[in-house]
């Protein structure tokens, strides 16, 4: 957007007019954020802190944070064994994650 605003290929008024409707074409914007891999919800809330501020500061929208998924071996023996976790392992408390945001999502 930046760069945008200071281009000079374009006239002025068609620059600030294009500026305007990318502007709000972003804040229409609200994207749902899951964090992955966080040790813990504390660190997953500070993550996604630190993402929505750059989402906000450089893209000018507002995410959402929709959810995190803790860092457990047993995504990467998942992802080895080509099963997806919450088939493989469904009473694991990442599938319980994984089906929860589903389920606001309406999937489920």
């Amino acid at each position: 957007l930046e760069a945008l605003e200071r281009a000079d290929c374009l006239p002025e008024a068609t620059r600030e007019l294009v500026f305007h409707e990318v502007v709000h074409l972003a804040r229409s914007l609200k994207p749902k954020v899951v964090v992955n891999k966080a040790a813990s919800p504390y660190e997953a809330r500070i993550a996604f802190n630190i993402f929505s501020k750059y989402a906000r500061e450089l893209l000018r929208i507002e995410p959402e944070h929709f959810g995190h998924l803790i860092f457990d071996n047993c995504m990467s023996e998942a992802v080895n064994a080509g099963t997806p976790l919450i088939v493989g392992r469904p009473r694991h408390p990442i599938a319980g994650s994984i089906a929860d945001m589903t389920n606001r999502l309406g999937y489920f």
